[in-house]
């Protein structure tokens, strides 16, 4: 029965860390649509290819071999971008 308590506590800490995610994921919306207002008052497009390709090299660079291989980072990033478009794009319709 003690891998029952094991596996629980671990569950409880990745339930933490999930919390934690989804927080983190809509204080940057946040950001992003208040970059969008910004954006909009200036005239700007949404998308800004620069800061895109600066945040891709940094994000490769977080990355290892094991857990957070290249391709897992990109696809999240990918996500998290086009959600971030998403909520700029609506500050300019």
């Amino acid at each position: 029965m003690d891998f029952k308590n094991n596996i629980a506590e671990i569950r409880d800490k990745i339930d933490q860390i999930d919390g934690d995610l989804v927080r983190l994921l809509r204080e940057r919306l946040e950001l992003a649509r208040k970059i969008g207002r910004i954006k909009y008052k200036n005239n700007l497009p949404v998308r800004d290819p620069d800061r895109e390709s600066n945040m891709n090299a940094k994000l490769k660079a977080m990355t290892d071999k094991d857990l957070l291989t290249k391709k897992f980072i990109h696809n999240v990033w990918q996500l998290i971008l086009a959600e971030s478009h998403r909520v700029q794009q609506e500050e300019q319709e």
